[in-house]
């Protein structure tokens, strides 16, 4: 997790795109482009989140956009708001309950300061997206955890020894 957070988004794409999953068969069109976000504003457990988030809505994808031929999955960094989303041109949304992974981004939206969506696309098809600031008050706070917690594992790492 210790890389840019775009060559990672691109390693959950390869790999989640490798599964064997029924409706990936159909792909035809894979567009695939992350811009960086710059270090300072991801914790590690962002990063992982992020990537979890990514590989959420890929994998339903390959597991329910029936007919598919074009997918996207894209990062887009606009006026200090980044942007992570999912589009296909499969089925589209066949039910608006949300299930674990829906419940999940909302969660990681909450968590961010920003929004999560997902929704139908005309004539068919699905996006999925999660939008958040890359500055403000949730960062800050967030990277005064992260460097709390690291600070307190290297001390307790140095007491143990004694």
């Amino acid at each position: 997790m210790k890389h840019p957070i775009s060559k990672l988004f691109y390693e959950v794409c390869r790999d989640t795109l490798e599964r064997h999953l029924p409706h990936f068969n159909t792909l035809k069109v894979k567009a695939l482009k992350f811009e960086e976000i710059p270090e300072q504003y991801l914790t590690i457990e962002q990063n992982r989140e992020l990537c979890q988030f990514l590989e959420e809505a890929l994998y339903n994808v390959g597991k329910h956009a029936k007919g598919v031929t074009r997918l996207s999955a894209t990062g887009k960094l606009h006026e200090n708001r980044y942007t992570l989303s999912v589009k296909d041109n499969g089925s589209g949304i066949c039910s608006s309950s949300e299930n674990r992974g829906t419940q999940q981004a909302k969660a990681l939206a909450k968590q961010l300061g920003g929004t999560f969506k997902r929704e139908p696309l005309s004539p068919q098809g699905t996006l999925c997206e999660l939008t958040w600031p890359l500055a403000g008050r949730n960062w800050s706070l967030a990277k005064v955890s992260y460097r709390l917690k690291t600070l307190f594992l290297k001390v307790f790492k140095y007491t143990k020894k004694f």
